[in-house]
Order: C-alpha cells, then sequence, then structure tokens
C-alpha cells in the first residue's frame, strides 16, 4: 500500500520550506530512515528519512518547489 510522503513540520514558526534535492529516483528502492530528500527552511536544511522500505512510485513535487 503506498505512503504519502509529507515535509515535516519542525515549531510553530516553520510555514513554508523547499525542496533542494531528491536522493532516490521513481523506481529506485528505499530503506526504512535512509534520506529520502533535503528541504531548507528559514533556519536550517533538513535531511528527511523514509519511513519505511519499498520503491519510490512517483515524485509530486520537484526540487526548487
Amino acid at each position: 500500500m503506498p505512503t504519502a510522503i509529507l515535509m515535516p513540520t519542525f515549531g510553530m514558526t516553520e510555514g513554508e520550506a523547499t525542496l533542494l534535492r531528491w536522493f532516490k529516483e521513481p523506481g529506485q528502492l528505499v530503506k526504512a530512515d535512509e534520506p529520502l530528500f533535503e528541504a531548507e527552511m528559514e533556519k536550517a536544511t533538513i535531511e528527511v528519512p523514509a519511513p519505511g522500505n519499498g520503491v519510490l512510485l512517483s515524485v509530486l513535487v520537484e526540487a526548487g518547489q
């Protein structure tokens, strides 16, 4: 069953983030806790891990958005 990957929220002031890059492409295997994408917020750049093992089916938000 597909799992949606959402941008995490960190605190009350972080309202927007820019997705900098994907570490995986659609069709590639993903392992739990492996960095999936990198995002930039006003005060920090974070790597967001995969929530579980599987295959990245599709990318709905491209880098730079």
